[in-house]
């Protein structure tokens, strides 16, 4: 199994990581989606790629998830919680950025770790240098040593 500790992307001035609420097993034969413990098939991701793309849909209205549900030919309980959960879920993210449009000073630095949470919980730490590749790997990596904050 993959621990769901988040995906990773590096661009040439931003490093993003996005908590990932779905598990990946690996086996010879190939390789299952999962989330909590039943596993997500291809049947139930085309079927909430059309809800969501669906005009009509309200995503604020549970009775449309209710009612659009029921037409699924598969488990419908186990579809009603991965919709559920995608749409209430709010991602965190981790995220170096490099920004010189937005800089203001130790307000916004230029060099800055964003920690976000939620809409209401996200805060900063600014940096004097921009960190390489392999130092934000290593910082995030949940079996390297830690790193430290110092003056």
């Amino acid at each position: 199994m993959i621990k769901p500790q988040g995906l990773f992307f590096i661009l040439k001035i931003r490093f993003f990581q996005f908590l990932f609420r779905f598990f990946l097993y690996l086996y010879d034969g190939g390789i299952s989606f999962k989330y909590d413990d039943f596993e997500v098939d291809i049947m139930m991701i085309s079927y909430m790629k059309s809800i969501f793309l669906d005009d009509d849909f309200d995503v604020f209205d549970v009775s449309d998830i209710s009612i659009l549900a029921d037409e699924y030919e598969g488990n419908v309980y186990h579809l009603k919680r991965v919709l559920t959960a995608m749409i209430l879920f709010e991602e965190g993210y981790f995220r170096f950025d490099h920004d010189p449009d937005s800089e203001n000073g130790r307000v916004h630095p230029l060099n800055h770790f964003d920690f976000f949470y939620s809409n209401s919980s996200t805060f900063k730490i600014g940096s004097h240098v921009m960190p390489s590749h392999k130092f934000v790997l290593e910082m995030i990596g949940y079996k390297n040593e830690k790193k430290y904050l110092e003056k």
